[in-house]
């Protein structure tokens, strides 16, 4: 289970660096896998995991996920959200 990482944007450019890895275990139920995310300065990370919203720690936040059919990440601050990834 190898991590995808990539940079994510604020609106107002502010960075964070994200990694997520997950593999579909053969019981069909979702997805397990992990998240990280290393936010700078006054960003914050937030993650979406099946309809739920959670903010990660700063600077650096991680998490497990077990079951789940729909995980992302988006990067945040005072001027907005960037995409979900």
């Amino acid at each position: 289970m190898a991590p995808i990482c990539t940079p994510l944007t604020t609106p107002g450019g502010a960075k964070a660096d994200v990694c997520r890895a997950w593999y579909r275990e053969g019981d069909g139920n979702g997805y397990h896998g992990w998240f990280a995310a290393t936010v700078f300065g006054a960003s914050f990370a937030q993650v979406y995991v099946d309809g739920a919203i959670a903010h990660l720690a700063r600077p650096d936040g991680v998490g497990v996920y077990r079951h789940a059919d729909n995980v992302r990440l988006r990067v945040c601050n005072s001027n907005g959200c960037g995409a979900w990834w």
